[in-house]
């Protein structure tokens, strides 16, 4: 198997997994916009629209209508500063979590797809991704001493 073959692999991966989140959202009626939101929020903790607003590249009048959107569905809630109640935070909602999550938690479906292998699968698996992760940390290891990234 040579280079060009994982690299296919890959991509067929990420691929399947984009398509994965693309039905949740699809599922619960998120925009992609909605969706940014939700990662940024969880990401971050709650946020001011206008920080939001910055931080997406969007104008004021469009993370409004996000987030106003999101909030129907009970995805996100509005919170009043504690110092400063003119002050209002964005934060994702118990609901809202549960839904970021299940869109972004490509690892659950990993795992579950591994736990349908046979056990000697799984063996193989698991010794390769020990052996890739070792790789890949030796690499950026002298990457960072070097300073330089390479392209490939």
């Amino acid at each position: 198997m040579d280079v060009g073959e994982i690299e296919k692999v890959f991509e067929e991966m990420t691929y399947e997994l984009m398509l994965y989140r693309e039905e949740i959202m699809k599922l619960e009626n998120i925009s992609l916009s909605g969706f940014f939101v939700l990662s940024t929020l969880s990401s971050t903790g709650p946020m001011k629209s206008s920080e939001l607003a910055i931080r997406l590249n969007v104008t004021k009048p469009s993370i409004s209508r996000i987030i106003d959107n999101l909030e129907l569905k009970n995805l996100i809630e509005r919170e009043y500063g504690k110092e400063d109640r003119r002050v209002v935070y964005i934060r994702l909602s118990p609901k809202g979590r549960e839904v970021q999550e299940r869109i972004y938690n490509v690892k659950v479906m990993t795992l579950r797809a591994l736990a349908e292998s046979d056990p000697k699968s799984m063996e193989n698996f698991l010794l390769v991704m020990r052996k890739l992760s070792k790789s890949i940390h030796e690499k950026r290891k002298r990457t960072e001493k070097n300073g330089r990234y390479p392209v490939r």
